[in-house]
């Protein structure tokens, strides 16, 4: 229980982290998008990136019966949660920087 405790703590960080830029508002637009929106893109993806190895990994232990296959499809319910988290952020860093860009 504390475990599962833990990771949402983490989880709940690391989408608090990506997600702060977005929630600031894009500045108004020079030459092109900010630096910030671009940034918040990019911690996003490698947030999303590692997430997936995390998955990965989980299911690698379990095919080596380093973990039973009760706790892995827990751990892997709680990681693709996160993931789709993760998902949904990078979706609005991408929205932001496409509305963000000038036109033509």
């Amino acid at each position: 229980m504390l475990s599962f405790l833990i990771v949402m703590i983490v989880a709940a960080a690391a989408l608090a982290f990506v997600a702060w830029p977005l929630r600031a508002g894009a500045s108004a637009a020079t030459d092109g998008p900010d630096p910030r929106l671009i940034e918040a893109r990019d911690r996003a993806e490698l947030a999303k990136d590692r997430k997936l190895d995390e998955i990965r990994e989980l299911r690698a232990d379990r095919e080596a019966g380093k973990i039973t296959k009760a706790d892995a499809a827990v751990l892997e319910r709680q990681l693709r949660a996160q993931a789709a988290d993760l998902l949904h952020a990078l979706d609005e860093a991408d929205a932001a920087l496409s509305d963000a860009e000038p036109l033509g």
